[in-house]
Protein backbone atom coordinates (compact mmCIF):
# COMPACT_ATOMS: atom_id res chain seq x y z
CA UNK A 1 0.00 0.00 0.00
CA UNK A 2 1.62 3.52 -0.77
CA UNK A 3 1.74 6.17 0.89
CA UNK A 4 -0.88 8.75 -0.86
CA UNK A 5 -3.23 5.85 -0.93
CA UNK A 6 -2.89 5.55 3.50
CA UNK A 7 -3.23 8.97 4.11
CA UNK A 8 -6.83 9.28 1.41
CA UNK A 9 -8.27 6.94 3.98
CA UNK A 10 -7.22 8.44 7.21
CA UNK A 11 -8.51 11.90 5.65
CA UNK A 12 -11.81 9.84 4.77
CA UNK A 13 -12.13 8.13 8.35
CA UNK A 14 -12.09 11.34 9.89
CA UNK A 15 -14.21 12.79 8.20
CA UNK A 16 -16.63 10.44 9.01
CA UNK A 17 -15.52 10.74 12.55
CA UNK A 18 -16.24 14.34 12.84
CA UNK A 19 -18.92 15.44 10.07
CA UNK A 20 -18.54 18.81 8.59
CA UNK A 21 -21.11 21.11 10.30
CA UNK A 22 -20.61 24.42 8.67
CA UNK A 23 -23.44 24.36 6.21
CA UNK A 24 -26.06 23.38 8.56
CA UNK A 25 -24.68 25.68 11.00
CA UNK A 26 -25.10 28.59 8.54
CA UNK A 27 -28.53 27.76 7.29
CA UNK A 28 -29.96 28.06 10.93
CA UNK A 29 -28.47 31.41 11.71
CA UNK A 30 -30.76 33.69 10.01
CA UNK A 31 -28.83 36.58 10.52
CA UNK A 32 -25.42 37.57 10.86
CA UNK A 33 -23.66 39.81 13.60
CA UNK A 34 -22.39 44.00 12.34
CA UNK A 35 -19.05 42.82 13.22
CA UNK A 36 -19.89 39.61 11.12
CA UNK A 37 -19.96 36.90 13.70
CA UNK A 38 -22.51 34.03 13.27
CA UNK A 39 -24.57 33.95 17.10
CA UNK A 40 -24.26 30.81 18.97
CA UNK A 41 -27.31 29.01 18.56
CA UNK A 42 -28.36 26.71 21.44
CA UNK A 43 -30.72 23.88 20.91
CA UNK A 44 -33.68 24.16 23.52
CA UNK A 45 -36.29 21.52 24.25
CA UNK A 46 -39.80 22.94 25.32
CA UNK A 47 -41.53 21.80 28.15
CA UNK A 48 -44.39 20.24 29.19
CA UNK A 49 -46.61 23.05 31.28
CA UNK A 50 -49.27 20.32 31.20
CA UNK A 51 -47.70 18.14 33.42
CA UNK A 52 -45.92 20.81 35.52
CA UNK A 53 -49.16 22.55 36.60
CA UNK A 54 -50.20 18.88 37.60
CA UNK A 55 -47.02 18.83 39.75
CA UNK A 56 -48.02 22.15 40.93
CA UNK A 57 -51.92 20.94 41.88
CA UNK A 58 -50.49 17.82 43.76
CA UNK A 59 -47.65 20.02 45.61
CA UNK A 60 -50.83 22.54 46.80
CA UNK A 61 -53.46 19.40 47.55
CA UNK A 62 -50.11 17.73 50.03
CA UNK A 63 -49.31 21.22 51.84
CA UNK A 64 -53.26 21.67 52.18
CA UNK A 65 -53.87 18.14 53.54
CA UNK A 66 -50.99 18.49 55.65
CA UNK A 67 -51.81 21.80 57.19
CA UNK A 68 -55.73 20.43 57.86
CA UNK A 69 -54.02 17.07 59.75
CA UNK A 70 -52.13 19.52 62.03
CA UNK A 71 -54.88 21.13 62.29
CA UNK A 72 -57.10 18.49 63.24
CA UNK A 73 -54.49 17.49 65.98
CA UNK A 74 -53.84 20.31 67.52
CA UNK A 75 -58.10 21.07 67.28
CA UNK A 76 -58.34 17.46 68.76
CA UNK A 77 -55.27 18.56 71.53
CA UNK A 78 -57.37 21.62 72.59
CA UNK A 79 -60.17 19.54 73.09
CA UNK A 80 -59.21 17.20 75.18
CA UNK A 81 -57.92 19.91 77.50
CA UNK A 82 -60.22 21.98 77.29
CA UNK A 83 -62.00 22.10 81.43
CA UNK A 84 -65.84 21.94 80.76
CA UNK A 85 -66.94 20.80 84.08
CA UNK A 86 -64.96 20.97 87.86
CA UNK A 87 -66.15 18.64 90.46
CA UNK A 88 -65.37 19.24 94.22
CA UNK A 89 -65.14 16.62 96.59
CA UNK A 90 -65.00 17.89 99.95
CA UNK A 91 -64.47 15.50 103.63
CA UNK A 92 -62.07 17.40 105.20
CA UNK A 93 -59.35 16.66 102.55
CA UNK A 94 -60.42 18.92 99.52
CA UNK A 95 -59.51 17.79 95.97
CA UNK A 96 -61.02 19.38 92.46
CA UNK A 97 -61.26 17.02 89.22
CA UNK A 98 -61.23 19.11 85.79
CA UNK A 99 -63.03 17.02 83.31
CA UNK A 100 -63.58 17.56 79.71
CA UNK A 101 -66.48 17.43 77.50
CA UNK A 102 -65.12 13.32 76.80
CA UNK A 103 -65.95 12.74 80.53
CA UNK A 104 -62.33 12.38 81.25
CA UNK A 105 -59.76 13.57 83.44
CA UNK A 106 -57.90 16.80 82.49
CA UNK A 107 -55.85 17.69 85.65
CA UNK A 108 -56.52 17.38 89.79
CA UNK A 109 -55.73 19.20 92.39
CA UNK A 110 -55.06 18.86 95.82
CA UNK A 111 -56.69 22.39 97.82
CA UNK A 112 -55.46 21.63 101.01
CA UNK A 113 -52.82 20.41 102.90
CA UNK A 114 -54.97 17.02 103.46
CA UNK A 115 -55.48 16.21 99.89
CA UNK A 116 -51.90 15.79 99.47
CA UNK A 117 -51.51 12.85 100.97
CA UNK A 118 -54.75 11.32 99.11
CA UNK A 119 -53.58 12.08 95.86
CA UNK A 120 -49.97 10.88 96.31
CA UNK A 121 -48.50 8.44 93.56
CA UNK A 122 -52.28 8.84 91.55
CA UNK A 123 -52.16 10.08 87.82
CA UNK A 124 -56.03 10.76 86.68
CA UNK A 125 -55.26 12.40 83.77
CA UNK A 126 -57.10 10.85 80.93
CA UNK A 127 -59.34 8.80 83.51
CA UNK A 128 -62.92 8.42 83.53
CA UNK A 129 -65.00 10.60 85.95
CA UNK A 130 -65.93 7.60 87.84
CA UNK A 131 -62.85 5.80 87.72
CA UNK A 132 -61.07 8.75 89.48
CA UNK A 133 -63.70 9.52 91.73
CA UNK A 134 -63.42 5.50 93.29
CA UNK A 135 -59.61 6.17 93.32
CA UNK A 136 -59.94 9.21 95.68
CA UNK A 137 -62.73 8.08 97.68
CA UNK A 138 -60.75 4.95 98.38
CA UNK A 139 -57.87 6.35 99.12
CA UNK A 140 -59.73 8.95 101.32
CA UNK A 141 -60.94 5.51 102.75
CA UNK A 142 -57.75 3.71 103.35
CA UNK A 143 -56.25 7.45 104.94
CA UNK A 144 -58.69 6.70 107.86
CA UNK A 145 -61.20 8.93 106.53
CA UNK A 146 -65.50 8.23 105.97
CA UNK A 147 -65.53 5.77 109.05
CA UNK A 148 -67.51 6.90 111.65
CA UNK A 149 -71.30 6.69 112.01
CA UNK A 150 -72.18 10.38 111.20
CA UNK A 151 -69.57 11.21 108.45
CA UNK A 152 -70.81 13.17 105.36
CA UNK A 153 -69.05 13.36 101.63
CA UNK A 154 -69.54 17.13 99.70
CA UNK A 155 -69.73 17.00 96.12
CA UNK A 156 -69.80 20.72 94.09
CA UNK A 157 -70.47 20.92 90.18
CA UNK A 158 -69.99 23.62 88.28
CA UNK A 159 -70.77 23.82 84.04
CA UNK A 160 -71.82 26.78 82.42
CA UNK A 161 -74.56 24.32 81.15
CA UNK A 162 -77.19 24.14 84.37
CA UNK A 163 -78.82 20.60 83.07
CA UNK A 164 -75.19 19.05 82.32
CA UNK A 165 -74.28 20.12 86.37
CA UNK A 166 -77.15 18.87 87.19
CA UNK A 167 -76.36 15.36 85.37
CA UNK A 168 -73.05 15.15 86.67
CA UNK A 169 -73.71 15.50 90.71
CA UNK A 170 -76.23 12.94 90.42
CA UNK A 171 -73.87 10.32 88.85
CA UNK A 172 -70.91 11.74 90.93
CA UNK A 173 -73.01 11.15 94.42
CA UNK A 174 -74.90 8.14 93.27
CA UNK A 175 -71.45 6.76 92.98
CA UNK A 176 -70.10 7.75 96.25
CA UNK A 177 -73.07 6.21 97.47
CA UNK A 178 -72.16 2.79 96.32
CA UNK A 179 -69.16 3.21 97.25
CA UNK A 180 -69.50 3.52 100.54
CA UNK A 181 -72.35 0.89 100.47
CA UNK A 182 -69.94 -1.34 99.37
CA UNK A 183 -67.43 -0.58 102.31
CA UNK A 184 -70.41 -1.08 104.51
CA UNK A 185 -70.56 2.41 105.77
CA UNK A 186 -73.75 4.86 106.27
CA UNK A 187 -71.92 7.90 104.86
CA UNK A 188 -74.23 10.98 104.00
CA UNK A 189 -73.61 12.37 100.78
CA UNK A 190 -74.40 16.26 99.82
CA UNK A 191 -74.77 17.31 96.37
CA UNK A 192 -74.90 20.77 95.03
CA UNK A 193 -74.52 22.89 91.76
CA UNK A 194 -72.42 26.17 92.06
CA UNK A 195 -71.03 29.07 89.70
CA UNK A 196 -67.33 29.02 89.41
CA UNK A 197 -66.89 32.15 88.31
CA UNK A 198 -68.72 33.75 91.44
CA UNK A 199 -66.18 36.30 92.63
CA UNK A 200 -67.42 35.69 96.19
CA UNK A 201 -66.80 31.86 95.86
CA UNK A 202 -62.91 32.61 95.02
CA UNK A 203 -62.20 35.28 97.27
CA UNK A 204 -62.91 33.31 100.18
CA UNK A 205 -61.84 29.96 98.66
CA UNK A 206 -58.37 31.39 98.15
CA UNK A 207 -58.23 33.36 101.58
CA UNK A 208 -59.47 30.37 103.62
CA UNK A 209 -57.84 28.01 101.36
CA UNK A 210 -60.81 25.93 101.13
CA UNK A 211 -62.71 24.54 97.96
CA UNK A 212 -65.38 26.85 96.51
CA UNK A 213 -67.79 24.54 97.01
CA UNK A 214 -67.31 24.60 100.90
CA UNK A 215 -67.89 28.27 101.02
CA UNK A 216 -71.11 27.86 99.29
CA UNK A 217 -72.16 25.53 101.66
CA UNK A 218 -71.21 27.93 104.97
CA UNK A 219 -73.00 30.97 103.09
CA UNK A 220 -75.62 28.85 102.77
CA UNK A 221 -75.26 28.01 107.02
CA UNK A 222 -75.22 31.76 107.17
CA UNK A 223 -78.50 32.18 105.39
CA UNK A 224 -80.02 30.15 107.59
CA UNK A 225 -78.73 31.11 110.63
CA UNK A 226 -76.68 34.86 110.96
CA UNK A 227 -75.70 33.00 114.85
CA UNK A 228 -72.48 31.12 113.18
CA UNK A 229 -69.79 33.80 111.81
CA UNK A 230 -67.57 32.32 108.16
CA UNK A 231 -64.35 32.19 109.98
CA UNK A 232 -65.92 29.59 113.01
CA UNK A 233 -67.69 27.64 110.21
CA UNK A 234 -64.25 27.40 107.95
CA UNK A 235 -62.26 25.60 110.20
CA UNK A 236 -64.83 22.62 110.65
CA UNK A 237 -65.36 20.25 108.20
CA UNK A 238 -67.82 18.74 106.23
CA UNK A 239 -69.47 16.35 108.87
CA UNK A 240 -69.96 18.75 111.46
CA UNK A 241 -71.30 21.33 108.52
CA UNK A 242 -73.84 18.89 108.00
CA UNK A 243 -74.59 18.04 111.46
CA UNK A 244 -75.59 22.28 111.60
CA UNK A 245 -77.63 22.48 108.69
CA UNK A 246 -79.75 19.03 109.95
CA UNK A 247 -80.32 20.71 113.38
CA UNK A 248 -81.16 24.21 111.79
CA UNK A 249 -84.03 22.28 109.41
CA UNK A 250 -85.21 20.16 112.65
CA UNK A 251 -85.57 23.49 114.18
CA UNK A 252 -87.72 25.01 111.52
CA UNK A 253 -89.63 21.44 110.23
CA UNK A 254 -93.28 22.29 111.42
CA UNK A 255 -93.90 18.27 111.81
CA UNK A 256 -90.90 18.17 114.49
CA UNK A 257 -92.74 17.62 117.85
CA UNK A 258 -90.41 19.63 119.43
CA UNK A 259 -91.63 22.98 117.10
CA UNK A 260 -95.01 21.98 117.64
CA UNK A 261 -97.52 24.18 119.59
CA UNK A 262 -100.28 23.13 121.03
CA UNK A 263 -103.03 25.76 121.57
CA UNK A 264 -105.78 24.04 123.13
CA UNK A 265 -106.16 24.40 126.64
CA UNK A 266 -104.83 21.73 129.17
CA UNK A 267 -107.19 19.48 130.67
CA UNK A 268 -108.24 19.97 134.02
CA UNK A 269 -107.99 16.83 136.45
CA UNK A 270 -111.76 15.74 136.98
CA UNK A 271 -111.02 15.02 140.46
CA UNK A 272 -110.31 18.92 141.35
CA UNK A 273 -112.95 20.19 139.22
CA UNK A 274 -115.50 18.11 141.09
CA UNK A 275 -118.53 19.99 142.39
CA UNK A 276 -118.90 17.84 145.06
CA UNK A 277 -115.17 18.33 146.51
CA UNK A 278 -114.13 21.95 147.66
CA UNK A 279 -110.98 23.23 147.42
CA UNK A 280 -108.56 25.48 149.73
CA UNK A 281 -109.05 29.29 149.79
CA UNK A 282 -106.17 31.59 149.42
CA UNK A 283 -106.18 32.19 153.14
CA UNK A 284 -106.48 28.57 153.96
CA UNK A 285 -109.58 28.01 155.12
CA UNK A 286 -112.31 25.30 154.17
CA UNK A 287 -114.93 26.37 151.58
CA UNK A 288 -117.29 24.31 152.43
CA UNK A 289 -120.90 24.72 154.45
CA UNK A 290 -119.84 21.79 157.00
CA UNK A 291 -119.72 23.40 160.26
CA UNK A 292 -116.35 21.69 161.96
CA UNK A 293 -117.09 18.80 164.64
CA UNK A 294 -116.74 20.10 168.01
CA UNK A 295 -114.38 18.23 169.54
CA UNK A 296 -111.14 19.58 167.29
CA UNK A 297 -110.69 17.37 164.84
CA UNK A 298 -111.24 19.79 162.26
CA UNK A 299 -107.38 19.89 161.81
CA UNK A 300 -106.57 16.44 161.11
CA UNK A 301 -110.06 16.02 158.54
CA UNK A 302 -108.79 18.56 156.75
CA UNK A 303 -105.52 17.21 156.00
CA UNK A 304 -107.17 13.53 155.35
CA UNK A 305 -109.46 14.87 152.76
CA UNK A 306 -106.59 17.16 150.96
CA UNK A 307 -104.63 13.95 151.17
CA UNK A 308 -107.77 12.18 149.41
CA UNK A 309 -108.61 14.50 147.20
CA UNK A 310 -104.79 14.71 145.53
CA UNK A 311 -104.21 10.67 145.35
CA UNK A 312 -107.47 9.01 144.81
CA UNK A 313 -105.60 5.64 145.29
CA UNK A 314 -104.82 6.45 148.78
CA UNK A 315 -108.55 7.59 149.08
CA UNK A 316 -109.81 3.94 147.73
CA UNK A 317 -107.30 2.44 150.28
CA UNK A 318 -108.65 4.57 153.32
CA UNK A 319 -111.63 3.04 152.39
CA UNK A 320 -110.78 -0.14 152.64
CA UNK A 321 -109.04 -0.03 156.04
CA UNK A 322 -111.68 -1.43 158.74
CA UNK A 323 -109.43 0.20 160.96
CA UNK A 324 -109.72 3.57 159.82
CA UNK A 325 -113.31 2.82 160.19
CA UNK A 326 -113.03 2.29 163.77
CA UNK A 327 -111.04 5.26 164.52
CA UNK A 328 -113.44 7.66 163.10
CA UNK A 329 -116.06 5.97 164.91
CA UNK A 330 -114.57 6.45 168.23
CA UNK A 331 -113.91 9.71 167.81
CA UNK A 332 -117.64 10.42 166.92
CA UNK A 333 -118.47 8.97 170.35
Amino acid sequence: MGKGNVEYKLRKAVKHATPDMKDQIIEKCKTVGKDGSVPFVINTVRRNKTREHIYALVAAAAAILLAFNIGLDVYGTSQKNRVMTVVDIDVNPSIELNINGEDRIVSVRAINEDAIAILDGMDLTGAQTKVAVNAIMGSMFEHGYLKGETDSVLVSVSNKDANKALEVERDVTENIDSLMKAYSQDVSVIGQTIEKEDQDLLDKSNDYGISEGKVALINKILSLNNVYTFDELAKLNITELNEIICSIQDMEDPENPANRVDDEEPAIDPIISDPAVSTQGESGSNSTDTEPPSDGSSETQQTEDDVDIQNPALNLEDNSNPEKDTVSSNNAN
